[in-house]
């Protein structure tokens, strides 16, 4: 436990959070990370109150991995990212591909997410060859958008069933069917890491 050592001014309080903590610490973190981490933390050695101690170590540890998350995704715009964190009251709009700009997006940079998606060859804009290749295609956006949106954070998805031709048995117009896209996509969300919280009719 070499890095306790370093914190030895430290109060009584975060002595034992850090003793407790320590091996999980170092599992999650290389020494180089483990070193920083412990630097960042060094203000709380003049906090007496130990729910205070605990509440500044514990955001100052959800912060960190999420810096050390964000620093692994190597395929941000920064231009973009400078533009989404401008500290104003303006309304941000980016006009682009919906898939490559959340693929420019730093990981866990968003709060929450709402959008009705294209329908399957509802409109002229939105034309699959078949329902699978559309299911592939949203599955890509909605994977993207799990590494975008930050954690425990919410993603309101708003689709419903349409009445249309799969293009996978038949693509006569005698192959009209009720898709239930609501259900297809619930089934996308949760294979891709999500947790269904509830649906609203």
């Amino acid at each position: 436990m070499a890095y306790i050592g370093m914190v030895h001014n430290q109060n009584n309080y975060l002595k034992t959070i850090l003793l407790i903590s320590d091996r999980y610490l170092r599992e999650e973190f290389n020494e180089s990370e483990l070193i920083e981490f412990y630097d960042r933390i060094k203000y709380i050695e003049s906090i007496e109150n130990i729910d205070s101690i605990i509440k500044e170590f514990s955001d100052q540890y959800i912060k960190f991995v999420k810096e050390i998350y964000q620093k692994s995704y190597t395929h941000a715009d920064k231009k973009l990212s400078d533009f989404i964190k401008q500290k104003d009251k303006s309304i941000k709009i980016i006009w682009g591909d919906s898939y490559n700009v959340l693929k420019s997006m730093d990981s866990e940079s968003i709060s929450l997410m709402v959008t009705s998606p294209p329908y399957y060859n509802a409109r002229d804009y939105s034309i699959w060859s078949n329902l699978d290749e559309y299911l592939k295609d949203m599955r890509l956006i909605i994977e993207e958008s799990y590494r975008v949106l930050d954690n425990h954070r919410v993603f309101v998805f708003n689709v419903g069933d349409i009445f249309d031709n799969d293009n996978l048995k038949t693509k006569s117009v005698w192959g009209k069917r009720r898709l239930p896209l609501g259900a297809y996509f619930i089934r996308i969300f949760e294979e891709t890491g999500w947790t269904f919280i509830d649906d609203f009719i």
